[in-house]
């Protein structure tokens, strides 16, 4: 229903509000929780449009309304894309239309008031809130918190070569490049054959022949490509939760064999006993969280 349909739909409700005050038994009818004033337009300009007729009197609507009202089970009908004329014009009193008057010019006085004050007064600086349960910091520990997570992270043990051997295996997809020859190539190890069944690889994928890794197959003439990933471990330690965020990196050049690395780590404590949560870098590239 369109917008136009706004002036019709209130002179609907004001006929229905007015009947239900004076008929107690139309009262209930119109309650009924089940019933709203859209459904009701709706059910009238249904009504209108299976007529074929373009005018009605009012009698007529107002009748159709009632009804939609009074029957239990009723068929409204979808929602139409009208515009609908009201003959109904409400005629304001001389007194109401200079109140109206009084009204108007006052919001406009109100209205250039307020720009000229916003416009004289100074931008406030907003003003960041710090968290009390989130403390970031990468300069000197102040707090006690603070300290004693950067004493924590001090100790924390180095990656071992089954965790890192982990995270090269699976933060990255690993892929076997080919050529508009049919050329393959290993990102992993660099190995070069032949493909075969060239529908076959780019559906399912290939093994390569030399190390064995199950490959995606990516058509390209590009050389080299880069990658970067974050890498992250749960453990505890000293009565926190430690959360250990890595970034790990990943070089691929067609022919050669991949390189990983992971350059950092660092530290993000979260205590148990206090709501306190501190983030401490302990390196440039990864961070652990206590």
């Amino acid at each position: 229903m369109m917008k136009g349909t706004d002036h019709f739909k209130r002179t609907i409700q004001m006929f229905l509000e007015q009947r239900a005050a004076e008929d107690e038994l139309f009262a209930k009818s119109y309650r009924n929780p089940a019933k709203n004033i859209d459904d009701c337009v709706t059910y009238i300009l249904n009504y209108v449009q299976k007529s074929g007729c373009n005018g009605f009197s009012d009698g007529e609507i107002y009748g159709q309304a009632i009804h939609y009202y009074d029957e239990n089970e009723i068929e409204v009908g979808k929602p139409i894309q009208c515009q609908v004329v009201v003959n109904h014009v409400v005629e304001l009193t001389e007194e109401e239309k200079q109140e109206a008057r009084r009204k108007a010019v006052a919001q406009y006085q109100q209205m250039e008031l307020q720009k000229l004050q916003n416009r004289n007064k100074p931008t406030a600086k907003k003003k960041h809130k710090s968290n009390p349960h989130y403390l970031i910091f990468d300069m000197k520990p102040r707090t006690r918190i603070q300290k004693e997570v950067v004493r924590l992270s001090s100790g924390l043990p180095e990656l071992t070569d089954k965790q890192k051997a982990y995270a090269f295996e699976h933060c990255f997809k690993h892929h076997a490049y080919r050529t508009k020859g049919g050329t393959i190539t290993c990102s992993e190890c660099g190995h070069r054959w032949k493909g075969g069944h060239t529908l076959a690889e780019t559906i399912c994928g290939c093994s390569c022949p030399h190390c064995g890794k199950e490959l995606e197959i990516l058509d390209t003439r590009k050389r080299v490509f880069r990658g970067s990933a974050y890498y992250e471990i749960i453990t505890t330690r000293k009565g926190y939760q430690v959360l250990r965020y890595f970034m790990v990196g990943a070089t691929y050049k067609v022919g050669q064999k991949a390189e990983y690395s992971i350059p950092g780590g660092g530290a993000m404590v979260d205590c148990p006993k206090r709501k306190d949560r501190s983030y401490c870098p302990t390196e440039s590239h990864a961070h652990d969280v206590l």
